[in-house]
């Protein structure tokens, strides 16, 4: 969880700090920022309080430390019932740095001599002493406690040397974490991670730097690498997941334990307080005046406030869409809350646009009640068009978020552009030129289609909807020069899609000559069975001269005559009512250098 810290002015930088840090990006990669205004509602929780301490903030639920009974008391503010109440007030004692985890409230308290760590469950009512020791005869502190979900973290001097302590409230068991000599300060937990600084007063380094423990898996990692030569001043610390940041001489710095990169998140700009939960880190600027926030995953930094007086901001929060800090503003320390507005990304199901009907449903940034639509997070699109939801977070803010779909359900229509519409003895190019924007789902996905030979092609094509197409590009044009050949012709009826309005039949003529054999393929709407009906009586084999024939796209005559051809018809069940198969076949040999059309 992270950690707040108290700031005071005197802790102002000089300049020469600033070039450090300047000299010091050189090392590291830096984020540069453009600063807009947050969108969200900020509200006063106490007024003309003078001993305001340290802060903490969890969801909804605010403590901190106060002075109403004479002594550092610890006090709650429940942000959605708007309910202060008192956690801890001891006479005669101090409760100080509390942290607040769910229903877990736990802090430092000196009610028996010296410092020990409590807790209260909210839920309950109760108190427990969870660390208390002594060395020796001696008592000793346990102090600057943190708490992320059941772990609890602090500082224990039983050992004479200050070391750390977990305890897990699922199991009941205290672990020490640390066994070292080293100075260490403001342990921090987040998940299984516990950070914390540490200076190694017997070591040649003699800097403040930075460790991590994982707890998952018994590793001690340092974070930071500075020595007495690097001018190193860790002001504060905190981490959120997998995510370090820290402050030095005015700049904050982060480290992802992902990556292991560091990063320079802003240049120096006289930072002094910030507190970071999940991808957002808020801090103050320009001498505590002006709080900040940034998002770590648009690289975006926003201003939370706009004063027009210079107040000093402490001990800064941040719990989801929720910005809680403590500033003298009015001349006395308070409390102040500054909430986000709630907003919502759009879910579609099966998607923004589709060819029937599309659910959308409200993903809100935090918990929200919607105010329209029944209160239904969800909406269903018979028709292409938008629906605002609107909602309100538990702390009372409004938020919109609105869907807009496109439904169509008319399937995409084509036509075919190509290279060469004349006769040539080239390759002809086919391009697609769809009705609306589509994708190719054969053809490897190109909208283009190159013939070499004659024949045909079939397109198929989906729109953005999901709606499906074809288009049918043919191609008879292309010319052979062959010598010495003889040509075998085979007409038959091809399966006809169902948007062609006239049968269309498919030609297949073979040039057979030393070398090789060479296929044309190409389409006619002519019907051999008309042209062939006196030679088909009765399904039998007929023999008849090409000269008979009328129909020059089908056959074609041929100029010398006479040729004896063989004509065999015989029917097919696979093309339905378009039954007949024909095959003729030359029987003389074609003249040499002959320049043969398709069809000719």
């Amino acid at each position: 969880m992270e950690r707040t810290a108290v700031v005071k002015k005197s802790d102002r930088m000089v300049f020469v700090r600033y070039v450090l840090v300047l000299l010091m990006v050189v090392f590291s990669f830096c984020i540069m920022i453009p600063t807009g205004f947050a969108a969200g509602n900020e509200r006063q929780i106490t007024f003309n309080e003078t001993h305001l301490g340290t802060l903490a903030l969890d969801g909804n639920k605010l403590v901190w430390t106060d002075r109403d009974y004479g002594d550092n008391d610890i006090f709650m503010y429940d942000l959605i019932s708007n309910q202060k109440s008192t956690v801890s007030a001891q006479y005669g004692s101090n409760q100080s740095s509390p942290a607040i985890a769910g229903n877990h409230v736990v802090w430092m308290d000196d009610r028996n001599g010296d410092w020990d760590i409590y807790m209260e469950d909210l839920s309950t009512n109760q108190q427990t002493r969870l660390a208390y020791a002594r060395y020796g005869s001696n008592p000793t502190d346990q102090s600057d406690p943190d708490i992320d979900g059941n772990r609890i973290v602090w500082l224990d001097e039983r050992n004479y040397y200050t070391q750390i302590y977990v305890y897990d409230l699922s199991t009941n068991q205290e672990t020490r974490i640390t066994n070292d000599t080293s100075i260490k300060k403001t342990p921090v937990i987040s998940g299984d991670k516990i950070l914390w600084k540490e200076y190694a007063w017997q070591s040649q380094i003699k800097a403040d730097n930075l460790y991590v423990y994982d707890l998952s898996t018994n590793q001690k990692k340092q974070i930071t690498n500075y020595s007495s030569s690097t001018s190193s001043s860790i002001s504060y610390h905190t981490i959120s997941g997998d995510r370090v940041i820290w402050e030095n001489y005015g700049s904050i710095y982060m480290y992802d334990l992902k990556t292991n990169q560091q990063t320079l998140i802003s240049f120096p700009r006289n930072v002094h307080a910030y507190a970071i939960d999940g991808n957002k880190i808020v801090y103050t600027q320009n001498y505590w005046s002006q709080i900040y926030l940034y998002d770590l995953d648009t690289q975006q930094e926003t201003q939370i406030t706009n004063y027009t007086s210079v107040p000093e901001v402490r001990n800064l929060a941040i719990s989801g869409n929720t910005i809680a800090w403590i500033d003298d503003r009015n001349g006395y320390w308070d409390v102040y809350v500054y909430d986000f507005m709630p907003t919502g990304t759009i879910q579609y199901n099966p998607w923004v646009t589709a060819n029937q009907d599309i659910v959308a449903t409200l993903k809100p940034s935090e918990p929200v009640t919607v105010t329209n639509n029944g209160g239904s997070m969800t909406y269903t699109f018979t028709q292409s068009g938008s629906f605002t939801f609107q909602f309100v977070d538990a702390t009372g803010n409004t938020g919109s978020a609105t869907a807009m779909v496109t439904i169509d359900k008319i399937a995409p229509t084509a036509t075919i552009q190509y290279s060469n519409t004349g006769l040539t003895t080239k390759p002809v190019t086919a391009t697609l030129i769809p009705s609306e924007p589509v994708t190719v789902t054969n053809n490897g996905g190109s909208f283009e289609y190159t013939f070499r030979k004659n024949s045909i092609f079939l397109f198929e094509f989906m729109d953005e909807a999901g709606n499906t197409g074809i288009a049918l590009a043919k191609v008879n044009n292309i010319i052979y020069l062959y010598d010495d050949v003889y040509r075998f012709i085979k007409v038959f009826p091809i399966p006809i899609p169902i948007w062609e309005k006239d049968p269309v039949f498919y030609m297949e003529t073979t040039y057979l000559d030393d070398l090789e054999m060479n296929e044309i393929r190409y389409a006619t709407n002519t019907d051999p069975k008309e042209l062939l009906e006196t030679y088909a009586k009765n399904m039998e084999t007929a023999e008849f001269n090409i000269t008979e024939f009328t129909d020059s796209s089908l056959i074609g005559e041929r100029k010398e005559g006479g040729e004896l051809i063989k004509l065999t018809l015989s029917k097919s069940d696979d093309y339905k009512d378009y039954s007949q198969i024909v095959e003729v076949v030359y029987t003389k040999p074609l003249i040499k250098g002959e320049s043969l059309e398709p069809g000719k």
